[in-house]
């Protein structure tokens, strides 16, 4: 696994209970954002502004909610977004989601949408990536 040794706050926003705290780094040259603490209403803007700069700069984006306990209908509302904003050309990618998280994912459908995938670990997540990544000759 190569992850990036350049690891890049790219937002804080504070919820009244919570705060949200992103990390950008990247695997297999791919952007990986670690999301900390609760996604909501409150905090999405900070999650939607880093994850449409990386979509913005390739194919795929990862998501790391391993240390993000609770994700509203606003992080709900981020995810399908950006999976419908890939279809076609790349897709976005959790690892880690808590068994709560995974539900809500499975109720609205993006455990099954093509350009939405599901890791449950890094490991995984990067050979999906290396397998996706054009060979030249």
């Amino acid at each position: 696994m190569t992850i990036s040794q350049h690891a890049r706050r790219i937002g804080v926003t504070l919820s009244r209970e919570t705060p949200l705290e992103l990390v950008r780094t990247s695997v297999a040259d791919t952007p990986l954002i670690q999301v900390e603490g609760d996604v909501d209403h409150a905090t999405a803007a900070a999650l939607e502004a880093a994850v449409s700069d990386a979509v913005d700069e390739g194919h795929h984006v990862i998501l790391d909610l391993a240390a993000c306990p609770y994700l509203d209908s606003a992080g709900l509302a981020l995810l399908l977004v950006t999976a419908r904003r890939l279809r076609g050309s790349g897709w976005v990618g959790v690892v880690g989601s808590s068994k709560n998280v995974y539900r809500l994912l499975e109720i609205v459908g993006l455990t099954t949408d093509p350009a939405f995938r599901v890791f449950g670990d890094l490991d995984s997540a990067t050979r999906s990536l290396v397998a996706d990544t054009p060979q030249t000759a």
